[in-house]
């Protein structure tokens, strides 16, 4: 590990600037538009995840003008996430950049007055893939409606009051949006229940542990112990009967049933993911949708197989 102390500035350029054809996501709360645009220069392919916090767009830590960049630059998004205290910078989620600096002029200068900051380079991990991706999914994305809505509350303040109490302006809504990241991961309540009492591994080939870790966060909280099989199953249903886009899902069942393809083309077309993904990356969840609901709700839910397809039928 080789912490950078001096030249972050430099660093940071260099680092925004390679790689041109992969998505740069940038997660740091505090942003200089100015200096953000410096070191983008005319690249594509930014995703951006900061802080707008009321008090720090008084104080002027967080600026609204950075949406004008967003709307200058039709590849790029912008998402504002008032949690955000982490600072990190990867093409992918694969290799990154992250420490301690924001992109403010005070953090990246090597001039006497300027913090004493580090940036260090690094390989993400599954769980640091999993754990960026919640923060995106739990952002709010800001469109030219909501950019709006800032800019009325932030014109409207009296400026000469004390800065406001560190809330947010939105409410976070993410867990009734319908994102890709609110349907279960794993294969199944209980190949869960299987890895947490240690009777089985996760398979490290397709990530599971990173799956049990989303379901257990999503359906019960990350709560990872359970008295028995009976609470823990109480647990899992209850979370999956909160779940919107999982009972928007449901309602769509009826006696004839929905076979596999019709699912597909229901989360598809119902999912509020940018971008949206193709149906034949919606197949190992829609699977876990049918084997969830089955085991979870037998006297609700069954799945047959006529003409060779998958059906969910409501037998209730």
């Amino acid at each position: 590990m080789l912490m950078h102390w001096t030249n972050l500035e430099d660093l940071l350029r260099d680092f925004f600037r390679v790689r041109p054809n992969e998505r740069l996501y940038i997660f740091c709360p505090f942003i200089n538009t100015k200096l953000i645009s410096e070191l983008l220069g005319n690249r594509n392919n930014v995703t951006i995840i900061t802080s707008w916090r009321k008090d720090h767009l008084v104080s002027g830590v967080s600026n609204l003008d950075l949406y004008e960049l967003i709307v200058e630059n039709p590849t790029w998004e912008l998402f504002v996430n008032d949690r955000l205290h982490a600072k990190v910078f990867t093409y992918g989620f694969e290799e990154m950049l992250y420490g301690s600096a924001n992109i403010t002029r005070t953090a990246l200068g090597d001039d006497p007055k300027s913090n004493y900051e580090f940036l260090d380079y690094g390989s993400l991990t599954d769980e640091d893939r999993y754990s960026l991706k919640q923060i995106i999914d739990a952002s709010t994305h800001v469109s030219a409606q909501v950019h709006e809505k800032y800019l009325n509350w932030f014109e409207t303040l009296d400026k000469d009051y004390n800065l406001p109490k560190p809330d947010s302006l939105f409410v976070n809504d993410a867990d009734y949006r319908f994102l890709i990241s609110q349907l279960p991961a794993s294969v199944s309540p209980s190949r869960m229940w299987e890895i947490l009492t240690e009777k089985s591994k996760p398979e490290k080939s397709w990530s599971e542990g990173s799956a049990l870790k989303h379901d257990l966060d999503l359906f019960v909280n990350g709560q990872e112990e359970f008295q028995d099989r009976e609470q823990y199953f109480d647990a899992i249903k209850n979370g999956v009967k909160m779940n919107a886009f999982v009972e928007a899902f449901c309602e769509q069942i009826t006696e004839e049933g929905m076979f596999f393809g019709r699912a597909k083309e229901w989360i598809q077309s119902n999912c509020e993911d940018d971008p949206v993904p193709y149906r034949k990356e919606l197949t190992a969840y829609v699977q876990s949708l049918f084997d969830w609901l089955t085991e979870l709700f037998p006297n609700r839910f069954e799945v047959d197989r006529p003409n060779f397809s998958h059906r969910i039928r409501r037998i209730d």
